[in-house]
């Protein structure tokens, strides 16, 4: 969280000042589950990662591949009920487009989880 507030190039560093107008926001994951139907998806209850895979990746059973918390190269993760975001195409397209992985030529697993959102201030 740190590093997001102060390093992020995306955004200006979170100055001291700013600090007591900032909400913050915890999302909790729960475990990631291999997608093996686009049906399965939903944007506004699902969130999902994006995993590349091994250039000499074999077909493996289903049951064999599995989230193990090691992020390869080319990994992205979008939340669940994001604004703009209404259709799994959307979804998949922009969590690929935040990995750096080529929907159209390169090859990635999706996994699907659920979030717990806590908000400051809210019981």
């Amino acid at each position: 969280a740190i590093l997001a507030a102060t390093e992020d190039t995306r955004f200006e560093p979170v100055k001291l000042e700013e600090l007591p107008q900032i909400v913050f926001t915890i999302y909790i994951l729960t475990q990631p589950c291999l997608v093996k139907d686009l049906k399965e998806l939903d944007p506004k209850k699902f969130g999902i990662i994006v995993k590349s895979l091994p250039i000499k990746y074999e077909a493996v059973k289903d049951e064999e591949v599995i989230f193990n918390g090691f992020l390869p190269e080319k990994t992205g993760v979008l939340l669940p009920d994001l604004e703009g975001i209404n259709t799994i195409e959307d979804q998949i397209l922009i969590a690929c487009q935040k990995a750096g992985i080529d929907p159209f030529s390169e090859d990635f697993l999706i996994y699907k989880f659920e979030v717990q959102k806590l908000k400051e201030n809210e019981n």
